[in-house]
């Protein structure tokens, strides 16, 4: 695997605005996030900000552009989340590189969080363990505790909607098998030295991987060794 370049990465955010422009179901397709922010450095990814046009359905706008990108760039996974009425499709690409498109209505309304699902929260867990791999190597050990916590997050609440104990407020977390909560206890870091938050996070990815397998084995095995590999990378810069 070869990690994206920061050249790879402005090529793909250039290449999927165009093609998105050309859509004319939508009204303006732009680049977002850090891209428009002033702070982009080597690990940032992309993110693009799509509007439709009045009139026209957002949702089924995100759900067709799923297999175009898949035509116009090299795709691993995806997941599919709506925030309210934006719908959010983020893909990671064979380079490891994410791309984060949201589709917005031209008048926005609020919506609800949806519930766990194993392939959307696989989609969040690997958005969460490249950021944590990378503010460990940007030096920034507070917000990579952040998203080891994240990952954990999410693996319990995979593993207690598969049982069918309560997430809410952790109410049933410590009736999770035994095995299974020293994993994550683990994963807790013991300081914010470099070493111990990369330790944590590997065993936070583990956990979550294990967990996904009991519903979606070829996913988890799918994301295993990139994931693995850009958490090396990431380590390694660290000297």
């Amino acid at each position: 695997m070869a990690l994206y370049t920061p050249e790879q990465r402005d090529e793909v955010a250039r290449q999927l605005t165009e093609l998105l422009a050309a859509d004319e179901r939508i009204a303006s397709a732009e680049l977002s996030g850090s891209g428009v922010n002033g702070y982009t450095d080597r690990w940032s990814d992309v993110d693009l900000t799509v509007t439709v046009g009045e009139g026209v359905d957002q949702l089924a706008v995100a759900d067709d552009w799923i297999p175009l990108v898949y035509e116009a760039v090299p795709v691993l996974h995806h997941f599919a989340i709506s925030f309210g009425e934006e719908h959010v499709r983020g893909f990671l690409l064979e380079s490891l590189l994410e791309l984060d498109i949201g589709f917005r209505p031209a008048v926005a309304t609020e919506g609800e969080w949806p519930g766990p699902d194993p392939a959307t929260e696989a989609g969040f867990a690997w958005h969460d363990v490249i950021h944590a791999a990378v503010a460990v190597a940007r030096g920034r050990p507070w917000r990579a505790q952040y998203y080891v916590g994240v990952v954990r997050w999410r693996t319990l609440a995979l593993a207690t909607d598969r049982v069918g104990l309560m997430f809410d407020e952790f109410k049933g977390v410590d009736d999770l098998p035994t095995r299974l909560r020293a994993e994550l206890a683990d994963t807790l870091p013991r300081s914010l030295e470099p070493d111990e938050l990369l330790r944590a996070l590997r065993t936070a990815m583990h956990a979550f991987l294990d967990e996904l397998r009991h519903t979606r084995p070829e996913l988890a095995d799918r994301l295993a060794a990139p994931l693995a590999e850009f958490v090396d990378t990431a380590a390694a810069s660290t000297g």
